[in-house]
């Protein structure tokens, strides 16, 4: 690469100078961009223009704050080489809220602590996770196992448990693996915010956790790790700047988001998989997020990932057809080997969930690569796939335990089951609980087994007991349903029994997708506003026509209250999916905003007081378990949602670690991705929704403020009985 092309604004990005000089830090490398190449990124522009009189304490709502032009609009849309929406290119909301996200990189182009020019691009979302923790993590160690370079890891709370002791595992496994065919050792950075360790640490913001600590950290020694060279960082900007950006990059090919931090926690939590140019963008914000110099440095830093993206991201190149056909003779292996007393004391949803996935790649690999598999398939129709098999042999024992199951053919000839293919490649949302959902679906047109629906009923309290501190069985338990008003046909028709943790997304091209950031701000106070994760959220309350969808845990920072408010009285459809009684005691704190019951009511108090009736577009739920028939308080830790996510019109979607609390918006680092598409954007609102009771039994009574249950005549839960 010459020296010109790397100075050009399209080219020196923190990676690339990284890459040309591996010897300095990242640190270093963004220090000499800022006084050269980006300097003056975006002057002249439209962009900069328009930022010299942004209102930004009154993002949402301020009359001076104008929205983009249409030569702004096409500025943006040709600074990211996007085609336009004729040819498939970003759609106006989408290229709004991306513009309104450059205002603040205008006079801090690393803001968004990524290289400006590759903040947007485009990428594809093969699978995303609506789960607790093992399903999340499970996914998270098949991708590490499969590491021939490097793997980066950065999350939030690092706190011994199962997780940590999954990815300690994990890291195991790669440490064999990488022996075993004798190649050079993987680069591992882990990265983690335990806070300051000491009062040096108050004057400084990362930290090597050195060798000597990592086992009382949950993880293997160094004399373990032959054929891996493990660095970890522990990274806290004092005095409030906490890093809770929570990621996972493995050879520089796909990237992992998540909601979810490496502890054991009863939360319903997100993760997203994103392959494509995306994938960039992240690696170069992981790499300004570490800082310090590289030891050793990362060995995909001059590999970047191509934008373009093969059909075969569809199907997890990530997993190969041996390590499929290692995994689904496992789990037959594990199956066949169980009786049915066994069965319903162990963890039955990650076996049957890795099964019937097993199965669904296998499939999807073959219907899209190999034709003549599927000659094989017609030819010898009842060989079918044996991890299918083995999730079939578990459901035939759990239900009868005195009958045998016939066992399953040894052979797995992949694709020979289309059904399952079909769902993979976009027929139908494909996942974990498919084999009993296909079950469901037939019962829904006949009389429903109580004993089956009891049976899929107590899996599914079982995969959300995760970290359960207070033991406390699912409310709808199978006794209080079968003496209820329409018993268990009533509660199929509502969706009880339909939970699928893991969506594989229907195969679509490459989409506009962009990072949506900001920094550690460690200064108390509410100043630090100026950023792309802020001007995202605000210009989509802002712009957004008809409907505006959030899920968080907290949510009480000023700006967005505003944001929901300004955008409710203009006609706007605002539905509002929060905790109760998550982090009351931190959130009631002086400056903090006020706890979600507080909000909430206020928010309607203001509505209510206009006189407009606005307050009736205003919808909150309390989140509420799929196995409850009321919120449950985030104080009982049994019960608890941990998503971060908004949708505007259906069409663009923000995911990743930002709450909407005041300490995400004004101070903790946040990483974030914005996508444009209506399929992605649906499949994710309809996964959340199926994985929740919330929209069923969470309602909040918008004359009052206050959820009182279907019947107007229950009291929020209090969790003060714990105390």
């Amino acid at each position: 690469m010459s020296d010109a092309a790397a100075s050009s604004y399209t080219e020196d990005t923190i990676t690339a100078r990284l890459a040309r000089f591996p010897d300095s830090s990242p640190d270093e490398v963004m220090k000499h961009l800022l006084k050269g190449p980006l300097h003056h990124w975006l002057g002249g522009s439209p962009c900069a223009q328009r930022a010299k009189h942004w209102n930004w304490n009154n993002g949402a709502t301020s009359p001076n704050n104008q929205p983009p032009s249409t030569e702004e609009l096409e500025f943006v849309r040709k600074q990211y080489k996007y085609a336009t929406e004729a040819e498939g290119g970003p759609g106006e909301l989408y290229l709004k809220l991306l513009a309104d996200c450059m205002l603040p990189l205008t006079s801090s182009p690393l803001s968004n602590v990524v290289s400006p020019q590759i903040m947007a691009s485009t990428g594809v979302v093969p699978l995303s996770i609506f789960s607790t923790g093992p399903d999340i993590i499970q996914h998270y160690y098949e991708c590490i196992i499969e590491a021939k370079q490097e793997v980066v890891l950065l999350t939030n709370y690092w706190q011994q448990g199962k997780n940590v002791d999954k990815i300690a595992s994990a890291i195991r496994e790669l440490n064999r693996r990488t022996a075993e065919r004798n190649t050079n050792k993987i680069v591992f950075k882990l990265m983690w915010d335990r806070g300051p360790q000491t009062v040096a640490d108050l004057f400084r913001s990362r930290k090597e956790v050195p060798p000597n600590k990592w086992k009382q950290n949950g993880l293997p020694s160094p004399e373990e790790l032959t054929h891996i060279d493990l660095e970890i960082l522990n990274y806290h900007r004092p005095l409030m700047g906490t890093f809770h950006a929570k990621l996972l990059l493995v050879d520089r090919s796909l990237a992992l988001l998540n909601s979810i931090n490496i502890q054991d926690r009863p939360n319903l939590e997100a993760c997203v998989h994103l392959e494509g140019d995306i994938v960039n963008a992240v690696y170069d914000h992981a790499l300004i997020s570490w800082g310090l110099k590289l030891h050793p440095s990362l060995p995909c830093l001059d590999k970047p990932t191509s934008p373009a993206v093969s059909e075969q991201a569809f199907v997890l190149p990530q997993l190969t057809d041996e390590r499929l056909q290692q995994l689904s003779r496992g789990a037959l292996h594990q199956l066949k080997e169980e009786d049915i007393e066994t069965v319903r004391q162990e963890h039955i949803p990650m076996r049957v969930q890795l099964a019937d996935l097993v199965d669904s790649m296998m499939s999807a690999r073959a219907n899209a690569t190999d034709a003549q598999s599927q000659k094989n398939q017609e030819s010898t129709p009842d060989s079918e796939n044996a991890a299918r098999r083995a999730a079939a042999v578990w459901r035939k024992k759990a239900r009868d335990s005195q009958q045998k199951a016939q066992e399953p053919s040894s052979s797995l000839l992949p694709g020979h089951l289309k059904e399952g293919a079909l769902r993979f490649l976009g027929k139908d949302s494909s996942s974990s609980w498919n084999v009993q959902r296909t079950r469901l679906d037939a019962m829904r047109s006949s009389e429903l087994d109580p004993s089956f629906a009891a049976q899929l009923l107590g899996r599914i309290t079982r995969s959300l007991d995760f970290a359960n501190n207070s033991q406390v069985s699912g409310e709808l338990r199978p006794e209080k349903i079968e003496q209820s008003k329409g018993g268990w046909e009533a509660q199929n028709l509502m969706g009880l029994l339909d939970f699928q943790p893991v969506i594989v997304h229907a195969p679509h091209k490459p989409v506009p997708m962009a990072l949506v950031n900001r920094r550690p701000f460690g200064t108390p106070g509410h100043s630090d506003i100026k950023n792309p994760q802020a001007a995202a959220w605000l210009a989509g309350f802002r712009y957004a026509q008809r409907h505006v969808f959030i899920q968080s845990p907290t949510l009480n920072a000023a700006p967005v209250k505003a944001a929901i408010l300004g955008c409710v009285r203009r006609g706007v459809r605002v539905e509002l999916w929060l905790d109760l009684g998550f982090n009351d005691k931190s959130e009631s704190m002086p400056f903090q905003g006020g706890t979600n019951e507080q909000v909430v009511s206020q928010l309607f108090k203001l509505l209510r007081q206009d006189g407009q009736g606005k307050e009736q577009l205003l919808e909150v739920y309390w989140y509420t378990g799929k196995d409850m028939d009321r919120p449950l308080n985030a104080v009982r830790k049994q019960r608890n949602c941990h998503v971060k996510f908004a949708a505007f019109d259906g069409r663009v979607a923000i995911l990743g670690s930002g709450n909407q609390d005041t300490q995400s918006w004004f101070h903790s680092q946040e990483i974030n991705v914005m996508v444009d598409s209506k399929q992605i954007v649906s499949e994710w609102t309809t996964g959340l929704r199926r994985n929740q009771s919330t929209s069923i039994y969470g309602r909040v009574d918008a004359t009052t403020g206050i959820w009182s249950g279907k019947q107007g005549n229950q009291l929020p839960d209090t969790g003060k009985d714990l105390e």
